[in-house]
């Protein structure tokens, strides 16, 4: 059960409220008509997107926001998981929140409680009942992500190691390696949840249709499904779907940070990352069943083994003079 705790702020700023109430007048009544005579107030979340960094968890909340039963905390708050902020009790945790009425779910999203022991405790201290959502990428498109936050100029020699015989190998100690096993933290939230109060979000299928996916989100926390196509614009320069708000006329995009390029791998290498990643993956998916349809993507495209194919015979061709010419000193 949800605690309730009193909130008396000394200053209220138009980031405290929602967009229902911000632009009241702005959008057509239809969407949304507060419940009559019920002032909004500050509640604790009750659904979080718990993770997992570098996967698009940005712009789920901001699709997501856009549904007018929606009220998305103001930022990544990491009360659960960081110390200073937890140490700082449930109020603070409280104040975060913008002010929400009863037919509304406010959400807060924070990518690392997914790693986060403590976060696993105390969401389910704080409410048993809490809806989880995770997004999940394809592992090695997530990791070559994280390493470049990190700044590893060079991904391949940053993430892997050359072992005595001189073959490579994953650093499976690295944050970034780790962080991408995904399973390895689902059944530790399964552990405190139950699986139907988990969603799983494809990453790759929110790049493609975000409306599909976001629909998904609206049958998993049971509010009214609003948000459709005519709320997603994709834009052809940028490369990405941008949002559509109910209460504006302009299409609103993520920054110009969001939906970067990543640089190529060899593609030994990439090989190498999802032979490494492949058993944790099918693991993951006897897990969560049939809520992620990622099997087949997580893996090696043709390409890359056409280009692994095209480097092994380039090298074979390269060792041909050499083999002949020892060849002809043995006759």
């Amino acid at each position: 059960m949800i605690r309730n705790l009193q909130y008396r702020p000394n200053k209220l700023s138009q980031h405290d409220f929602h967009w229902t109430v911000r632009t009241r007048g702005q959008y057509d009544a239809s969407i949304y008509t507060a419940p009559e005579g019920e002032m909004p107030r500050k509640r604790f979340p009750q659904a979080v997107i718990i993770g997992a960094g570098k996967c698009g968890t940005r712009a789920l909340i901001e699709f997501l926001n856009m549904h007018p039963q929606v009220v998305a905390a103001r930022e990544e708050i990491h009360f659960f998981d960081l110390d200073h902020n937890f140490h700082k009790g449930l109020t603070w945790y409280l104040q975060r929140m913008r002010y929400s009425y009863s037919d509304q779910i406010t959400l807060e999203k924070t990518p690392s409680y997914m790693w986060t022991q403590r976060a696993r405790d105390e969401i389910y201290r704080l409410n048993s009942d809490m809806k989880l959502i995770v997004v999940l990428k394809d592992p090695v498109i997530r990791l070559v992500s994280q390493a470049i936050r990190n700044r590893d100029k060079d991904v391949s020699e940053s993430l892997l190691v050359q072992e005595a015989d001189g073959t490579l190998s994953v650093r499976e100690n690295l944050h970034p390696v780790y962080w991408s096993i995904y399973v390895n933290y689902i059944v530790k939230w399964l552990r405190k949840f139950p699986i139907t109060q988990l969603h799983v979000v494809d990453s790759s299928m929110l790049v493609k249709d975000p409306a599909g996916e976001v629909q998904k989100v609206e049958r998993f926390l049971g509010i009214r499904p609003v948000l459709t196509k005519r709320n997603f614009h994709f834009d052809q320069q940028k490369g990405f779907y941008c949002k559509r708000p109910f209460y504006l006329q302009d299409i609103i995009c993520l920054g110009n940070e969001k939906g970067k390029l990543h640089p190529t791998l060899p593609p030994e290498v990439k090989v190498l990352f999802y032979k490494f990643y492949r058993p944790h993956n099918e693991k993951l998916f006897k897990v969560i069943g049939k809520s992620l349809k990622a099997k087949q993507r997580w893996r090696p495209s043709n390409t890359d083994f056409r280009r692994l194919r095209d480097s092994l015979l380039a090298f074979a061709d390269s060792l041909n003079p050499i083999l002949n010419k020892e060849l002809s000193r043995l006759d």
